[in-house]
């Protein structure tokens, strides 16, 4: 009989909103989308994210901008600083990247501004992401380069083809876009590397020039990474111009504790064993090659920025071209002391340094925030991996450990599917929680079965779905298991995060397994973790399904609304009337329609709504739906 494998398909995704009131319960802290979060607090992802992508964006009210221009994506994202460029394809980040001389990056892959592939998944090629320049008035000079630093892959497990690229074009004087630069990735290293190009003043020094990076690949979803980084156009300079006074932040310490990502404060209080990491550190990269003096502070603050503690170490050396790692003891009684408020606990950590001289102060500060909320997560709410069966899957199950360590109650569970290799989405598969499972057997105690009609991929930068339990189930402390067991042979994609395999110095995470001979293995290769998260808690009248997230009964799959996107009329797709409460993006109701098969959001803004369907007036289930109203 052939041997039926695993396989891990490579993906990207943009991550997941947080979302900022007390009332709702964030899914995970990204540090990217936080301070994009923070900057445009009326930000519509639906409706506002195609402006960040538009080919006309001026900036602001200039048709043109001076040189020099420099960007190394320090102060902006997840979509690149509208002042320097003219698209939002790319998406700026902090995850996805190895070892990068600096936070704060562009990622290209196959998704658009969405996270949603540019074509149906297939195994066609052509052109991905593209990040445009704005127009730059550029006279004529002959030593003008445009320099930058790229690196191929990244976390990715595969490394790139010969059909992935990069490419480069310039705006000419003719109203063309001329190709001056390319990179192929098959063979090529994992870290980045510097590159320069002149510029032809006879072809492109006008007030109109520009110029645009486009990747390349086989279009299968989301792979195919390349990393843009410290991008230069200045006028007197040589291809020796490689010197940049800049000692930047790298990477910090991604989560306080050693084996989640978060936990509910609860269960964190009952761990017995120490659950905190030893000391909080930082990776720092100088890309001078001068030596320099380094003064540096981490400091631990409550939720209302109160200060819990200060630790300053002064003139310590950062050595030229070396990623060189600082670290301070973390006070563990500081945080175990702190007073929950519904059993949520919010830590931020700040780290900051000085370096005389330093050109760019943008990478020298960071903040870390840890949420003890109602979910377990070992994952970062980042994929840059996904995981799922291929041969003979039928009746194939996939099952990830967590553990209880208070008496507790699941009511929910979040999962991140990706889209990727092929599309899957009408495929039924059934969500199962398991008390027990037995490697090398087919030994099982199942506690729960959650059919599943269809795979709810999410058309947004939001990348989970949730599945609410119809009874929450009642767990006892000890180790229980939640994933899939499939209906026909296909392969489903569940998020990847390997920065947590980054964080473990890519120890193999034990508690994978997967059945597809009836017998449970564990699948000891996979270093990542599962982005497969359960939701904990009893008072289940009190709590708000998060709004970063697309709530899916699995009951009712067959109850759609139309005509959606729609800019009037909704119509429910069944015969029966229902009750139906509308909502923004906020959790806030807009309007409320009972006993209806249709109804009219003419009057309502442009913007996206989810409406909460049930049977009866008074019901406590519902059925989730997006609603998109357009012009």
């Amino acid at each position: 009989m052939r041997q039926s494998i695993l396989v891990l398909v490579l993906m990207i995704q943009l991550g997941v909103m947080n979302a900022q009131d007390d009332k709702l319960y964030p899914i995970h802290q990204n540090k990217v989308l936080t301070s994009f979060a923070a900057a445009y607090p009326q930000f519509n992802f639906f409706t506002d994210g195609k402006r960040f992508s538009d080919h006309n964006l001026r900036a602001g009210n200039l048709d043109t901008i001076d040189i020099p221009f420099f960007d190394d994506f320090t102060n902006s994202g997840p979509f690149p600083d509208r002042s320097k460029w003219t698209n939002g394809y790319v998406y700026v980040n902090n995850h996805f990247a190895v070892k990068p001389f600096s936070m704060g990056y562009a990622t290209f892959d196959n998704l658009s501004w969405n996270g949603l592939p540019y074509q149906p998944i297939n195994n066609n090629k052509g052109a991905s992401d593209t990040l445009t320049s704005q127009f730059i008035k550029l006279n004529a000079d002959t030593a003008t380069y445009l320099s930058f630093y790229v690196q191929p892959q990244g976390l990715d497990l595969d490394p790139l083809d010969y059909w992935d690229s990069l490419s480069l074009y310039f705006y000419g004087k003719d109203s063309a876009w001329h190709s001056v630069w390319s990179l192929n990735g098959k063979g090529l290293p994992v870290k980045f590397k510097q590159y320069f190009v002149k510029v032809n003043p006879k072809l492109f020094s006008h007030s109109g020039f520009r110029f645009m990076f486009i990747n390349y690949a086989m279009q299968t979803g989301n792979s195919n990474h390349w990393h843009l980084d410290y991008v230069e156009l200045n006028v007197k300079r040589s291809l020796k111009d490689s010197i940049r006074n800049d000692v930047g932040i790298s990477e910090i310490q991604n989560s306080l504790l050693k084996d989640y990502y978060q936990l509910p404060w609860k269960q964190f209080k009952a761990i017995s064993t120490n659950p905190l990491i030893d000391d909080d550190s930082l990776i720092i990269y100088n890309l001078d090659f001068q030596v320099k003096n380094f003064i540096y502070n981490f400091s631990i603050k409550d939720k209302n920025n109160s200060l819990l503690q200060l630790n300053w170490a002064r003139n310590t050396a950062v050595f030229n071209r070396v990623f060189t790692t600082f670290s301070f003891p973390l006070s563990k009684s500081i945080i175990t002391n702190q007073t929950s408020v519904n059993d949520s606990v919010i830590i931020n950590t700040d780290w900051s340094f000085f370096v005389n001289g330093d050109v760019n102060s943008n990478n020298d500060s960071l903040r870390h925030q840890q949420v003890f909320a109602n979910y377990i997560a070992q994952d970062d709410g980042t994929a840059e991996a996904g995981y799922g069966l291929v041969d003979a899957t039928k009746g194939g199950k996939v099952a990830n450990k967590f553990t209880i360590y208070a008496a507790d109650s699941i009511w929910g569970i979040g999962m991140f599917f990706t889209q990727m290799y092929k599309d899957v989405k009408d495929k039924q598969f059934t969500l199962k929680i398991w008390k027990s499972i037995t490697a090398g057997s087919n030994n099982e105690v199942l506690l729960k079965s959650i059919p599943v009609t269809k795979i709810p991929y999410i058309e947004t930068m939001n990348g989970y779905s949730f599945f609410r339990l119809d009874t929450p189930l009642y767990l006892i402390p000890g180790d229980y298991y939640i994933g899939w067991e499939q209906k026909s042979d296909f392969i489903l994609n569940v998020g990847v995060d390997l920065n947590y395999a980054f964080k473990n110095k890519n120890k193999p995470n034990l508690g994978v397994y997967y059945n597809v001979q009836s017998k449970w293995v564990q699948t000891f290769t996979n270093s990542g973790a599962l982005m497969i998260r359960p939701y904990l808690g009893n008072n289940l009248k009190t709590v708000t399904t998060p709004l970063n997230v697309i709530e899916h009964n699995y009951q009712a799959e067959d109850i759609s609304l139309y005509p959606n996107p729609t800019n009037g009329m909704v119509y429910i797709s069944t015969n029966q009337n229902y009750h139906v409460v509308l909502c923004d993006l906020t959790g806030r109701q807009i309007a409320l329609y009972n006993n209806v098969q249709s109804f009219d959001i003419t009057s309502l803004p442009v913007g996206t709504y989810i409406a909460k369907i049930s049977n009866t007036e008074n019901a406590t289930s519902f059925i989730y739906k997006k609603i998109i109203k357009v012009e």
